[in-house]
This record gives structure tokens, sequence and C-alpha cells, in this order.
């Protein structure tokens, strides 16, 4: 800044991130994040009506999402 003095900081509320990636195909995909990188376990939605299907994990505080 002109005078010499710090910008405001701003503090990024780290309680949950989430992060929703859209996948082909989701049972191979949970296999592979759960055999490679150690991610699980996986909670899984289905909501037939709505032609939604998910699975979530939470990994290194990261809640990820894979639909």
């Amino acid at each position: 800044m002109p005078d010499g003095t710090s910008p405001p900081t701003r503090t990024l509320d780290a309680r949950k991130l989430q992060l929703g990636i859209v996948v082909a195909d989701l049972d191979a995909t949970v296999a592979q994040l759960e055999r490679l990188l150690g991610v699980g376990p996986f909670r899984r939605m289905d909501v037939p009506a709505a032609g939604v299907r998910a699975a979530m994990a939470d990994w290194a505080g990261v809640e990820i999402e894979l639909l």
C-alpha cells in the first residue's frame, strides 16, 4: 500500500472443503481411489428418481464427492 502498511488479509474458513468430480464410471473410480490413494471408506447415495448416483469420502480434510 502507498503508506507502507500491509493490506488487510483474509482467512479461509477451512472447517470443510468439498471437491465434487463428475466421473464416467462411479464404481471403477471408487475402486481406483481406494486402491491407489487409500481414500475411503466411501458412503454411497443413490436417488434413482433423480438419476443420481454418488459416492463421498473424507480424505486429508477434504470431502471428495464423486458423481
